[in-house]
């Protein structure tokens, strides 16, 4: 790969994910205030973890900046610690898709717990996959780094390497399953609810809590979809 199209991939990567991280900026208070109000266990666990994964995005999107500006201000491909710190963000960044996987498991538990054990649990058990292929890109990474330090990138794979890989596969589909089965399940649970209504209730308008879990089916399978990407 060239300077000029490695350096213009970094820009366009920086763009997007510039433009999440702003409106993750402005949903922040938003949520906090929202959550603190309720004073009650489950609402302080999710504002810990929406905390958690700002702490992680701030953190990922400053040293993306900061590689950036180094890349257009040496018009090289950036090498060294710098380089091993990008890659290493670029790992711990997906501890993100691990807390919002469980946070759309518990959400599905908590309203299919009664009707659909089974596929909840299959969805727990690619959670737990997603967790360890995330942890095991992490670790890889770190590993990668002490070889070679950030030096020498070529393009020869070193079994380190290849492992990486396969790890980041692996936690990308798993973390896809995961938010199928489970948005999958609620989408499921709603319609049978539905027509169970329906054939007691003509004509019925749904309801603002129907709204609600439908809304959630949706970004589920829009989250599903951004994860592919």
């Amino acid at each position: 790969m060239s300077v000029e199209t490695d350096l213009l991939a970094s820009v366009v990567e920086i763009i997007a994910q510039s433009l999440v991280y702003g409106v993750f900026i402005v949903l922040m208070p938003i949520s906090t205030v929202i959550l603190a109000k309720r004073r009650n266990r489950n609402a302080v666990t999710v504002l810990i973890m929406i905390w958690i994964m700002f702490a992680l995005s701030t953190a990922h999107w400053a040293v993306g900046v900061a590689f950036l500006a180094a890349k257009a201000s040496s018009l090289t491909i950036i090498n060294g610690s710098l380089r091993a710190t990008f890659d290493l963000m670029n790992a711990v960044a997906m501890i993100n898709f691990a807390i919002a996987d469980s946070v759309v498991v518990w959400r599905a538990w908590v309203v299919c717990k009664d009707t659909s054990r089974k596929p909840l649990l299959a969805a727990a058990g690619c959670l737990g996959l997603t967790i360890a292929a995330i942890s095991a890109t992490i670790c890889l990474r770190i590993a990668a780094n002490i070889n070679d330090s950030g030096q020498g990138r070529d393009h020869r794979k070193s079994p380190v390497d290849q492992a990486l890989v396969v790890a980041q596969v692996a936690s990308a589909g798993a973390s896809v399953l995961t938010n199928m089965i489970s948005t999958s399940t609620v989408g499921l649970y709603i319609w049978n609810y539905r027509r169970t209504l329906s054939r007691k209730f003509e004509e019925r308008r749904m309801t603002r809590p129907e709204r609600v879990l439908m809304l959630l089916v949706e970004s589920g399978f829009v989250y599903s979809f951004y994860a592919v990407g």
